[in-house]
């Protein structure tokens, strides 16, 4: 008999089982209980409630129901006894498991499709190839790979067939078809998908004749009709059987299970959310079209209908419970007489507490919503609103901490957190769980976690890097990706490569200037193109190795022999060539052997051959090693049993090995003692205190049903048992929702990380908000909203924000990083952070007001840069200048100690198409010599040089560019001829001079070089941008102004005394890409005077931070503004500097710091500025005792040209 057990609590059926088992023992102590369940980790949490209840849990089979099933097919000898051929018979069955199937499908398929009732598949094919062709031509051919993936796809659709439209299979190997009115032919439509899919049913494994087919379809009527008959061996059958917690099972398997239940005692215990019988309810939705179509139809007599069928059920179990409604409706179709019963006890419990958890599954319980109150203290429902996955993990972390803190029982052991697709969060997960924590007693503390469900390649990167290494003929070979395999350990050992020579590896390849592709005929094959040329190209960069080794650095072969050497001075170097070419013939022999079309079996061997060349198999775990070979073993085995013999290209073998390796899942770390991660799957869902769901977002869960266009199942009208991932989904929450014991976390992307836009979650958490607000609330929109809010987390874009560490936040922050940044002292950072950090959190609780006057500060006695140069007893000219340029900058360098940080070097992996940027810049900087004293001959050599170093782009290209790029700095080549006086480069000459300092720095002296022309000095940048350094360049020209009046010796300069010239130049010319600048001369007077003042300005700046932006003062300057706030709206956010006085703003205690616009004119050195300022952009201070800066005619003006 079969015994059915439901429970609203997957926890009392656990009870029962093993109730059930201490009860009535089985008579063998050495035989096994076997008990059917959809998932392994049920099976886990199962044997776990098992060993509570009786205090050990031994002798005891957990089995999927379909391993069973084939078992017991075994055991009964099945087969044997229909057929009498044994062994033949049982490969049959084997034959149409789809991963076999497929192999069949294919070689029959090319054959097959030009018959006339193929057309659809034809088509469809043919629109494959097309979308997958680069050429006319190759839309013509059939592709292997494509008939591949569709005779997989029909695999597929055959197998769902086997399962769930067994009476399909039956009907057109008896001659029939589907529809009873298309029998025996005579009304065959020859465009239907049935007509083909028929056709290419009864043509597969022409070997075995229709009638003597068993697979899985047959087996199981088979397997039925054996257990109906009265004599069948007993002592074949287990004693009794269990099957627990199955959430659906096929159609054809119930009538198997019933058929068994008349030898044994079969028991099945099932979750059943409702003590009520639901199956029937219908969701409001569907009540409205039927009421609709009441009315449309002009029905007398049933008002109300429809809907009245819905008003006193519950909306959820409606709505995300069409799984379980079949199921049930499936189950109770069946009475004693068919041997089923339902226990005579109730198993239904109502759950104690009354949080608004717990009353929602009360309300389940009963199949109706019941009003309650709400308690504001409630904590039992969250609903979390991020901006991405990784603020989804933080605040979740965050979170977990509270709850831990709030309530000592509940540990990470307690916790379950499910995704639809946790792999994806799963570095995530690593960066954000892996992080220590610091409890109250200053202790490290890590919440344990365990990650199930993701594909083993996730945490062995070796897998993918086979992939890659036999994908050689189809990637492009960057340089990015060869490091990147380069860097795997096994693969460095199979080389004999160290960390030291891989560094030394990456460098030498960057000078050979390699981008991608092994040579001209590999690019011309991935990119479809034709004569794309060998420049970056791996056969190019070893070429120039090796001619570099053999031929040494001559520059006499420089660009005259299209070769330009590299340094190989040292054996290591040479070393380290030679082992990069024997690599990149590797390449090329792997390229080679995986081309054109071979036997199946020759390919697996090739494959074997390559993962034995390519990784040190002494280092490899023993896990990976069986994965492949165990996939290597299944493509044998599949076809050695289908006999296929036919050649194919390897791009199938391919696809065939990774799909066998994604396959293999890291799940038996679920319920190891620890938080687990994994995905939201059937059954997964056992009991848990706390139940957080990740990742429910609209479009992303429930997640679409993705069918086939010949798909006949979805074709036809639905069945009772028919799967559907939507429906699937929407009971999988349900699940969730009843598994959650004390808690229940929601998770999803509720705001558009970028500029903030709403995003909405998945439409069964707003199903289930509705019916929260109906069971908690009077209806009205106030009271809606409030308790929504209530449940509801609104979390900020970044960790950071304030909000979290103050006393009063709903969502604290558990983070010691970010919480120093908010602490009132230095002496309350936490030991985590450096004790640097004490002098940034002083600098932003101290803020900056407008009133603050650079002259009026105290004399400063803790600058380090200032007690350096006394120390030194000199400084360098760059210091000077640098300094003067940006003093926010100047000041965080030199007195907190803080550098740029730049990430690290990304190796380029695509040749260069066009010159623009950086590349650019570097180009014409190489250049601008020969554009300057127009020697073309010399910049025809340096073109050439550049092209062969791989540097510019190919061909005509390259022409252009390069005429495009010497056009553009056309006025700048002439300004600097102008300035130069159109001397030649032997008259700019360096000039090394050392300048004594006054004020604060006496007994120390400035050291440095300006480049001088007869009648000007000169500075020369190739940037487009001058306000970045125009300021230094001012205080270095007052520097030199006021070395030339000091009246120093010019024969005690550095320079030769030939080339010292006989009068130095007062002025200095400031050249840039877009314009010039002149300084006027300045006399010794005012040369005395400015530089006492930006002494005294430097000491001032290098102690504390002065609220100068270069930008905003250039613009106030020069750029026709007349108001400080107007230069300041037109300055780029952008500019570090801008952004460093902007952060400055928004973490200061001071309100009004975030609206503060600095005054440049309050800078000496401006101040200094101003006054030779051109006429019209001369202007005075707004108060009146600073009138000795108004405009004055009688100084000389700085002169400025700039390109518009």
């Amino acid at each position: 008999m079969l015994y059915l057990y439901p429970s609203n609590k997957t926890a009392n059926l656990a009870t029962v089982l093993a109730e059930i088992m201490r009860a009535d023992p089985l008579a063998d102590p050495f035989e096994s209980d076997i008990i059917l369940t959809q998932s392994h980790g049920m099976g886990v949490w199962l044997n776990q409630q098992i060993s509570a209840n009786q205090g050990v849990s031994c002798m005891i089979d957990s089995m999927m129901p379909g391993a069973f099933l084939w078992s017991l097919m075994d055991k009964l000898d099945i087969t044997g006894e229909e057929d009498g051929t044994g062994a033949v018979e049982q490969n049959s069955v084997q034959h149409f498991e789809k991963s076999n199937l497929r192999w069949e499908i294919f070689r029959q398929l090319p054959d097959l499709i030009e018959r006339d009732e193929f057309q659809p598949v034809r088509q469809y094919i043919q629109a494959l190839v097309a979308r997958e062709s680069r050429s006319e031509s190759e839309q013509t051919e059939l592709s292997p790979a494509i008939l591949f993936q569709v005779s997989e796809l029909l695999a597929d659709n055959f197998d769902a067939y086997q399962n769930y439209r067994p009476d399909w299979i039956d009907a057109w190997e008896q001659g029939g078809f589907i529809d009873n009115d298309k029998n025996f032919g005579s009304g065959i439509n020859k465009e239907s998908d049935e007509a083909w899919q028929r056709s290419l049913w009864l043509n597969l494994y022409p070997g075995i004749p229709v009638d003597q087919r068993h697979h899985r379809s047959a087996q199981l009527q088979s397997l039925t009709r054996h257990l109906a008959q009265s004599s069948v061996g007993k002592a074949a059958l287990p004693k009794r059987l269990f099957i627990f917690g199955l959430a659906a099972i096929p159609p054809q398997w119930l009538p198997l299970f019933l058929a068994l239940g008349k030898h044994i005692d079969i028991h099945f215990l099932f979750q059943n959310p409702s003590r009520a019988y639901w199956a029937d309810i219908v969701s409001e939705k569907n009540a409205l079209k039927e009421q609709m179509k009441v009315e449309q139809s002009a029905v007398i007599g049933n008002e109300g209908g429809a809907i009245g069928q819905v008003e006193d059920r519950h909306p959820l179990l409606a709505s995300l419970g069409q799984l379980g409604k079949n199921y049930l409706a499936e189950l109770y179709q069946y009475d004693e007489e068919s041997g089923l019963t339902e226990f005579d006890a109730d198993f239904y419990t109502e759950n104690d507490a009354h949080s608004a958890l717990c009353l929602l599954k009360n309300d389940l319980l009963h199949g109706q919503i019941n009003a309650h109150e709400f308690d504001s203290d409630d904590e039992s429902i969250r609903f979390a609103s991020c901006h991405s996955k990784l603020r989804e993990l933080e605040s979740l972390r965050d979170y977990l901490l509270s709850a831990f803190d709030k309530d000592s029982s509940l540990s990470s052991k307690d916790v379950i957190v499910m995704a639809p697709d946790i792999q994806s969060y799963g570095p995530l997960v690593h960066a954000v769980f892996g992080e220590p924590i610091k409890n109250k007693a200053g202790q490290t503390q890590r919440i344990q976690y365990g990650i199930s469900d993701h594909a083993l390649s996730f945490e062995q990167p070796l897998l993918e890097s086979l992939i890659k290494v036999l994908s050689f003929d189809q990637s492009r070979l960057g340089v990015d990706e060869f490091l990147e395999l380069m860097s795997v350990e096994a693969v460095r050992s199979r080389f004999e490569m160290d960390d030291a020579q891989l560094e030394c590896l990456q460098h030498l390849v960057g000078s050979l200037n390699v981008r991608w592709g092994l040579s001209e005929k590999h690019r011309d094959q991935v990119s479809g193109g034709e004569q794309t040329g060998s420049n970056n190209t791996w056969l190019q960069g070893i070429q120039r190795a090796l001619k570099s080794y053999l031929l040494g650095d001559m520059p006499a072969l420089k660009v005259e022999q299209d070769f330009v050497p590299i340094s190989l001075r040292t054996r290591e170097s040479q070393d380290l060539v030679g082992m990069l070419a024997s690599i990149i013939d590797l390449i090329e022999d792997c390229m080679s052997v995986l081309s054109g079309k071979q036997p199946t079996m020759i390919w697996i061997n090739r494959v074997q051959a390559i993962w034995q060349q390519w990784f040190d198999l002494n280092i490899v775990d023993e896990s990976v090693q069986r994965l492949i070979d165990r996939a290597l073993d299944s493509c044998r085995e599949q076809v050695m049993l289908t006999q296929f013999d036919q050649t194919i290209p390897f791009s199938i073998i391919r696809g065939i090995l990774q799909t066998e390796l994604d396959k293999e899942k890291v799940s038996q770390r679920f319920l190891a003692g620890r938080m687990n991660f994994c995905n939201l799957m059937p059954m997964r869902t056992v009991p848990f205190r706390l139940v957080c769901l990740l990742g429910m977002n609209e479009g992303e869960y429930p997640r679409h049903d993705l069918n086939q266009s010949f798909d006949l199942i979805a074709q036809y009208p639905k069945r009772r048992g028919d799967r559907s991932r939507r429906f699937d989904d929407r009971y999988m929450f349900l699940e969730a929702i009843l598994a959650a014991q004390d808690r229940l976390y929601i998770s999803y992307q509720g705001k558009h990380a970028k500029d903030n836009s709403e995003r909405f979650p998945s439409v069964l958490v707003s199903e289930l908000q509705d019916a929260l607000v109906r069971t908690f609330t009077d209806g009205s929109e106030q009271s809606e909203e409030q308790f929504l809010n209530a449940l509801s987390l609104e979390h900020r874009l970044q960790p950071f924000h304030r909000s979290y560490f103050e006393s009063t936040s709903e969502t604290p922050s558990f983070s010691n990083l970010w919480r120093s940044l908010y602490l009132e002292s230095a002496d309350q950072i936490a030991p985590i952070i450096l004790d640097e950090a004490a002098e940034q959190i002083d600098m932003f609780s101290t803020p900056q007001t407008s009133d603050v006057n650079v002259d009026a500060s105290p004399e400063p006695s803790a600058s380090r840069f200032i007690a350096q140069i006394k120390d030194a007893g000199h400084c360098t000219l760059r210091d000077w200048e640098q300094a003067f340029a940006s003093p926010l900058l100047h000041y965080y360098r030199t007195q907190l100690g803080l550098t740029k940080t730049y990430a690290e070097e990304v190796v380029e992996a695509i040749e260069p198409f066009d010159l623009f940027g950086l590349d650019a810049y570097k180009v014409a900087q190489e250049l601008a010599p020969f554009w300057l004293h127009d020697r073309a001959e010399d910049e025809a050599r340096k073109q050439k040089e550049l092209a062969l170093l791989g540097r510019l782009p190919q061909g005509l290209v390259a022409e252009l560019k390069l005429d495009s790029l010497k056009s553009s700095y056309g006025n700048f080549i002439e300004r600097i001829a102008k300035a130069s006086c159109d001397a030649e480069a032997s008259k700019v000459i360096p000039y090394s001079f050392e300048l004594t300092l006054p004020e604060n720095l006496t007994g120390s002296s400035m050291q440095g070089d300006v480049f001088l022309a007869p009648e000007t000095a000169i500075d020369v940048r190739f940037g487009k941008y001058c306000h970045k350094w125009i300021f230094g360049a001012w205080a270095k020209h007052v520097a030199w102004n006021a070395h030339v009046h000091s009246g120093n010796d010019v024969s005690k300069n550095k320079a030769s005394a030939e080339n010292n010239p006989t009068s130095l130049p007062l002025k200095t010319t400031n050249i840039w890409r877009k314009g010039q600048i002149v300084f006027p001369a300045l006399t010794a007077e005012q040369a005395g005077t400015y530089l006492s003042e930006l002494v005294q300005c430097l000491v001032q700046f290098s102690n504390s931070p002065l609220p100068f932006l270069p930008e905003q003062a250039y613009k106030l300057a020069f750029a026709y503004f007349d108001s400080s706030e107007k230069a300041y709206n037109e300055c780029e956010l952008g500019n570090e500097s801008a952004l460093v006085w902007n952060r400055l703003g928004e973490l200061s205690e001071d309100t009004e710091l975030g609206k503060f616009i600095p005054e440049p004119d309050e800078y000496v050195l401006m101040q200094q500025i101003l006054r030779h300022a051109p006429v019209k952009k001369s202007r005075s201070k707004k108060k009146d005792d600073d009138s000795d800066i108004a405009a004055n005619d009688d100084v000389e003006r700085i002169t400025v040209e700039e390109d518009r």
